[in-house]
């Protein structure tokens, strides 16, 4: 058998059937970024994909599909508010949480944004991407061990703590040996001393009064890293296993019984109606009956009065 091999090679089709398309898609700034937005993360999906699904494809064919009002309210009080708690409560409430315990206890718990103040301060709270962001294990440990790394060592640390709304005379108190250290530094009690004073002392403490300091910090598992640890998955725990399980339970107990209490209200009210109706009904038959009576007398009396008139003419 012979082969030709002068036979025209098949051109390479592109993936696309408009490769010019194609290319213009995936050199688009604002497509990578719609692709980016959309894209898996292993095995968990990214934000707008949650979004799209749980209020596109879970609560509005619900409720185009409810069979009468009332299950449309429901949906709306309870579905609606039950998935906008899950996306958006629980982390709102670990971070309400963590500043919370971080003001009582004084350790920075939480990191935050770059122009946190004014509305935005609000929102970084609300964000569940972004915002305010609740210190997991990593970061603890990287803020709270081993501050010799650090460029100013310890001065570094005393401005992290600062920055995040803690408190560090409460922060350094909660470790007997730093609390008996920088009292000695400070020639008096360390829970009523000032963040610049402890920062003086600091300054001019000797270097084995530092070292003794250093060395409460240099284990990751210090004494430190596991409070503030304990601080923070206590309160997580709370908002994500408790608080939101508990308002979502209250929400479908609440939901019911605002379905009895209308459905209840809508009864009554048909009865009231239809009493109403069967009394106005009542009424106007009686008067039709008055009135058929009214009749039937005049018209006796009519003939009575005819036949009274025609004796008195026979008579005449």
């Amino acid at each position: 058998m012979k082969i030709n091999n002068n036979a025209t090679p098949l051109k390479k089709q592109p993936s696309f059937g408009n490769a010019a398309l194609g290319k213009k898609m995936f050199s688009s700034n604002t497509f990578n970024k719609i692709a980016k937005n959309l894209e898996y993360d292993n095995f968990t999906m990214s934000f707008p994909v949650t979004l799209g699904l749980l209020y596109g494809a879970t609560v509005l064919p619900r409720y185009i599909q409810a069979y009468d009002k009332h299950d449309r309210r429901e949906i709306l009080t309870r579905d609606l508010t039950s998935i906008t708690a899950i996306l958006f409560l629980a982390a709102s409430l670990r971070k309400g949480f963590s500043k919370l315990s971080s003001k009582a206890t004084g350790f920075a718990l939480n990191l935050k944004p770059k122009n946190h103040k004014g509305v935005k301060k609000y929102i970084d709270y609300i964000n569940p991407r972004g915002g305010v962001q609740v210190m997991n294990k990593e970061q603890i440990i990287a803020k709270y061990s081993d501050l010799e790394a650090n460029k100013n060592g310890f001065v570094d640390f005393a401005e992290f703590i600062r920055s995040q709304g803690g408190k560090l005379n409460k922060v350094l108190a909660s470790n007997k040996n730093t609390k008996a250290e920088f009292e000695k530094m400070l020639g008096k009690d360390l829970k009523s001393s000032t963040h610049q004073e402890i920062l003086d002392a600091w300054k001019n403490a000797s270097k084995e009064s530092k070292d003794k300091v250093y060395a409460e910090f240099k284990n990751p598992d210090n004494s430190f890293t596991k409070k503030a640890r304990v601080h923070n998955n206590v309160f997580n725990a709370v908002s994500t296993f408790l608080m939101v399980p508990l308002f979502m339970i209250w929400l479908e107990e609440f939901n019911e019984k605002t379905t009895k209490r209308l459905k209840a209200k809508e009864n009554e009210e048909l009865a009231n109606t239809m009493k109403a109706k069967e009394a106005q009904k009542a009424k106007s038959g009686f008067d039709t009956m008055k009135v058929s009576s009214y009749h039937s007398t005049d018209a006796r009396q009519s003939f009575k009065n005819f036949f009274k008139m025609v004796n008195n003419k026979g008579e005449v």
